[in-house]
């Protein structure tokens, strides 16, 4: 019994020493577009997107709309905002259309990675005085992870 108590004590006494820390890491892979059965070329349009062009990401799955975007490097979905401003959003996960980050050797690596790139839209009937705007919402982090600087 005195070992007990003495055993007790010591862990009591030796709990002040000891630290934890809480690691915030990158995303490991999206189970979602591991397990997607769509195919891995992307869509191409026979014809050109007219003006004004627009998404909403608000659309069943986890790609974006093939009509209308010409890659599969982002994640849509409807989970990783805070109270967006439509239902869907298209999220720059760092994870590449099948789910898997781009570079797997290192966990610091940084650089380019997701893309979002639109069909080709068509210009012209427009006139070089008109003024043509692209426009986006932006929320860095969500539910995510803070992108890194630079």
């Amino acid at each position: 019994m005195k070992i007990r108590n003495s055993f007790l004590l010591l862990c009591i006494l030796s709990s002040q020493f000891l630290m934890g820390q809480e690691l915030l890491s990158a995303l490991k892979s999206n189970d979602l577009l591991l397990h997607q059965a769509n195919s891995t070329t992307n869509l191409q349009r026979s014809s050109a997107l007219s003006l004004p062009f627009s998404d909403d990401f608000a659309y069943e799955g986890v790609y974006p709309d093939a009509n209308r975007w010409q890659d599969r490097d982002v994640f849509v979905n409807r989970t990783y905002p805070i109270d967006p401003i439509t239902i869907g959003v298209a999220t720059f996960d760092g994870l590449d259309e099948h789910g898997i980050p781009y570079d797997t050797t290192n966990f610091f690596t940084w650089g380019g990675a997701d893309t979002l790139t639109s069909q080709p839209i068509d210009l012209s009937a427009s006139q070089i005085a008109d003024s043509i705007y692209l426009s986006f919402f932006y929320q860095p982090k969500g539910r995510g992870d803070q992108p890194n600087s630079g």
